[in-house]
């Protein structure tokens, strides 16, 4: 890729972000949130034989705020 691409965000690359205190806490989770949107669109339009994995998809990346909301409550 070009110097002036933009790369996709993944899990490890924005951990990494956070861990090195390049982003904060509030931008992390929100770039984290959209990229789950994304994928979660991207399976949406592959249709109902993909739901299954859609499922999975969505019970192990659940968007941190709902994370932080209930983890606060406890």
């Amino acid at each position: 890729m070009s110097d002036n691409t933009i790369e996709p965000d993944t899990y490890m690359g924005l951990a990494q972000q956070y861990i090195k205190n390049e982003i904060s806490e509030e931008e992390f989770v929100e770039r984290y949130n959209r990229r789950i949107t994304v994928i979660y669109k991207e399976f949406v339009t592959l249709g109902p034989a993909w739901s299954s994995y859609l499922e999975d998809f969505l019970r192990f990346n659940e968007p941190l705020e709902n994370y932080k909301e209930e983890t606060e409550n406890e």
